[in-house]
């Protein structure tokens, strides 16, 4: 009996053991437990994750060079529960740190001062709502009864700024209480700017709350975003960042991404010397790009007037210039009716032109009526490469005429100036008779227009001779060009590549020249005729003639104006299209300005020089390059000669054409 008793008594001693221990155990539990609850009662956050969705896609340029992303950043509200103002030192703490990353004046400090001070209109009264917890006492031993929010800065994303922050956020002031709260977002930005906001566009609110895009933006495979999500964890007054990066990381994030062929320096080039000529002019838009002729890209396109899609402004006009706007192309024109006049043997090559009216004078009434065609200046009784040179309406209309609606209609149908620039840039679009909403073509005159003999002869048939009664898209326009210069069917190309979020790298078919639309004959009796326009003392383009454009530019004017029957406002065009070398084309340029201003609106005089510039100075950069790349390779020869004994220049297989590299005569030919 004693040794049972003896062993009961142990077996008690041991469950009341066992039983504090779990009591102390609970506990420490329960004492945690109302740690954190404290701790998040006084940060005024219970510990959550938030979620923030994958970014808006990447575009980029050539080089991969950012054009426009989507970086991660926080906008920063505070929440107060007091019942008075702030304390001044913490609106002083707060305005320092912000102050680390954004640059703030004088009326910004004082709105983020005023948004610590209590507004008792817009606060929330927490005693009238019977919301106040029994434990929120202020300095004097009343509650803290009031409570409002303000939000403090926006699309901060130093990791340094954010960090200081949360640790200001463990701060206590007697007599109120804060709470900084950290709101994740996406943040677009173009490191590009005004240069490149026609073609990239912009998204964003239009200031009405409307969200507007242009541009490239505008394409949905941008929208497309990843599964991938980053987090924004707060527990116990403690902000932790997971998973953001800093913006030298943003390219990393797995994004749709959409590569342009646009060259910066060109496309930054571009939009200045457009800037110019279209301020100078005061010009309604203009625009400006460039070509590379061996494979179709378009290195440089700009527009104006122009905007910065990061700091838009309510005057600032969206209206994407570069592939949305039409043009009357005049004169401009002349060497697409010729070339296809020379290809269908309707003219010769040593043909003579009268390029005067019957009377000898500078008017010339069409088939006998009295609608006239005038040349500004007296051009006579000359040769074909003359007609070009000095631009002759009159000779113009002469051989579009012999040639007849044939010559027209093919001139027409051949370089596509009906088709709208298909390079995945959002084109305007029209409802059509079915309630169809199809795209905006060019406006050219259709099979029955030419068919009619009455108008075709009296009208259509001399206003197309010389760039009239139609409108046309300005890369459109370029594209036939191009086949002028290089003597092929060409296709443009602006998007070289693009991937969905995570997917693969899918390129866009090549462009450049493709079948052979004209004889090697034509093509350089046309470089040879285009580079008389800038050097000839007649030339319309002569007065971009220097030592470094002769017999190096290359290109035809053009200038023409329309009548709005409505209003009876005239609109003048005027153009220049630009190649170099005249010898073996590598680039291609063109510009377009449209005034209401200036009557005598000339191609060779406000717009050649920008052209011109322009591929001056993508051939020194070209040269530049070139230099660069020598210096290199004289490099890599010294060490080689030096490791095998003084090799030859010819032995080592590296002698090399130091021509420009672009077209021959032939090239149009595959």
């Amino acid at each position: 009996m004693h040794r049972r008793g003896t062993v009961d008594h142990g077996e008690r001693h041991a469950a009341r053991a066992v039983t504090l221990l779990l009591l102390l155990l609970f506990g420490l539990i329960l004492i945690r437990l109302f740690w954190v609850h404290a701790q998040t009662r006084r940060s005024g956050h219970a510990a959550r994750m938030e979620r923030l969705d994958g970014p808006r896609g990447t575009i980029l340029a050539r080089d991969g060079s950012v054009l426009a992303q989507s970086l991660p950043t926080f906008d920063l509200e505070i929440d107060c529960w007091a019942n008075e103002d702030m304390p001044a030192a913490l609106a002083d703490d707060v305005i320092d740190v912000i102050s680390r990353e954004v640059e703030l004046d004088r009326d910004q400090e004082r709105a983020i001062r005023d948004r610590f001070r209590l507004d008792k209109k817009r606060a929330v009264d927490r005693i009238a709502r019977g919301t106040v917890p029994s434990n929120e006492f202020g300095a004097d031993g009343s509650v803290l009864r009031y409570q409002w929010s303000r939000r403090l800065a926006r699309g901060l994303c130093s990791r340094d700024v954010l960090t200081e922050l949360a640790r200001l956020d463990r701060r206590h002031f007697d007599g109120c209480r804060f709470r900084l709260r950290l709101l994740p977002s996406w943040k677009r930005v173009y490191p590009a700017g005004a240069p490149a906001c026609h073609v990239v566009g912009m998204i964003g609110d239009d200031g009405t709350g409307k969200i507007v895009a242009s541009g490239l933006e505008r394409l949905p495979i941008l929208s497309e975003t990843s599964s991938e999500s980053y987090r924004l964890r707060r527990e116990g007054g403690m902000t932790v960042l997971e998973g953001l990066r800093t913006p030298a990381l943003a390219g990393e994030l797995d994004t749709s991404v959409i590569e342009t062929t646009l060259d910066l320096d060109c496309q930054e080039r571009a939009f200045e010397l457009l800037q110019a000529a279209w301020k100078q002019t005061d010009s309604e838009w203009g625009t400006l790009f460039l070509i590379d002729l061996r494979d179709g890209e378009i290195l440089a396109l700009a527009g104006a007037p122009g905007f910065d899609p990061a700091r838009r402004k309510e005057s600032d006009s969206f209206f994407p210039v570069t592939h949305h706007a039409l043009f009357v192309p005049g004169s401009v024109i002349k060497p697409l009716l010729i070339a296809e006049a020379l290809e269908r043997h309707a003219v010769g090559f040593d043909e003579t032109i009268r390029c005067e009216g019957d009377d000898g004078s500078t008017r010339f009434k069409v088939a006998r009526r009295r609608r006239p065609i005038v040349d500004d200046h007296h051009v006579g009784i000359v040769s074909l490469s003359r007609l070009v040179i000095e631009s002759s309406n009159i000779g113009a209309v002469r051989v579009g005429m012999r040639g007849g609606e044939s010559l027209h209609e093919a001139m027409l149908t051949d370089f596509r100036l009906a088709d709208a620039p298909l390079l995945g840039l959002p084109l305007p679009r029209v409802e059509n008779s079915r309630g169809q909403w199809v795209r905006v073509r060019g406006r050219v005159p259709g099979p029955d227009r030419l068919r009619n003999r009455r108008n075709y002869v009296s009208y259509t048939g001399p206003s197309l001779s010389f760039g009239y009664e139609l409108l046309v898209y300005p890369l459109v326009f370029a594209r036939a060009f191009c086949s002028v210069v290089t003597g092929a069917r060409y296709e443009l190309r602006l998007i070289r590549a693009y991937a969905e979020p995570g997917g693969p790298r899918i390129e866009t078919p090549r462009a450049g020249p493709g079948l052979r639309m004209f004889d090697p004959q034509v093509v350089a009796w046309m470089r040879r005729t285009l580079a008389q326009v800038v050097t000839d003392p007649k030339g319309t383009a002569r007065r971009i003639l220097s030592d470094e454009t002769r017999d190096v530019v290359g290109g035809k004017t053009g200038t023409a104006f329309q009548d709005n029957p409505k209003t009876g406002e005239r609109t003048y065009w005027a153009s220049f299209v630009g190649f170099a070398p005249v010898d073996r084309p590598r680039y291609l340029a063109m510009g377009v300005l449209e005034n209401k201003k200036i009557r005598r609106f000339y191609g060779g005089e406000f717009v050649a020089p920008a052209v011109s510039d322009l591929l001056l100075y993508t051939l020194a950069k070209d040269r530049a390059n070139r230099a660069g790349e020598d210096r290199i390779d004289a490099r890599d020869r010294s060490g080689a000669r030096a490791r095998h004994g003084g090799a030859s220049r010819a032995s080592l297989g590296l002698a090399s054409d130091s021509s420009p590299a672009g077209l021959g005569s032939k090239g149009g030919d595959r």
